[in-house]
């Protein structure tokens, strides 16, 4: 008799679980994509103040998602080993120092850099694949990794925020 008991009170607790985690990771993953696309919204107001040309436009804007398409497949082999929870934690807690730089950067290679470091967050897409996967009942997996995608969602929220706060506070904040 106990033993039926402890597998449900396993099955309730890993359900719940794997509720949080469907949740919380296409949140996270909608907070890294909105900080990945934040030159395609702020790019052309950084081009008229520190005055570079279309080419070094174009490789602000790349230069997150060229970093970001390198991490991955690291990340998510680091997150099969690790866990995919403690990878998307670092990658989260590794943006934040570049989000901060771009308030405070100056000059044109400053802003790549921290474009670069940007990028490195979207390991946190990888990882959370192999984290969401793991933790849903296999059944529902294709819906939950659906979920997850739809963390997509934070560019178009990073479109639709980010110049109401810069038209507000400027582009720095």
């Amino acid at each position: 008799m106990i033993p039926a008991k402890e597998a449900l009170v396993t099955e309730v607790s890993n359900g719940y679980r794997s509720l949080v985690v469907v949740v919380l990771s296409p949140l996270a993953f909608a907070l890294v994509f909105a900080c990945w696309t934040i030159f395609a919204v702020l790019g052309i107001e950084l081009q008229d103040a520190l005055g570079f040309g279309d080419l070094a436009f174009a490789v602000l804007l790349a230069v997150p998602m060229l970093t970001g398409a390198l991490a991955s497949l690291p990340m998510a082999h680091l997150a099969e080993r690790k866990g995919g929870g403690r990878v998307m934690l670092g990658c989260l807690l590794l943006i934040c120092p570049f989000l901060w730089w771009i308030g405070h950067a100056v000059h044109y290679r400053e802003f790549v850099a921290a474009g670069a470091g940007l990028g490195l967050g979207a390991g946190s897409l990888a990882a959370g694949l192999v984290y969401v996967a793991r933790w849903c009942p296999r059944r529902r997996v294709g819906l939950a990794l659906g979920l997850y995608g739809a963390g997509m969602l934070g560019a178009g929220l990073s479109y639709l925020l980010l110049p109401l706060i810069s038209q507000a506070y400027g582009w720095r904040m």
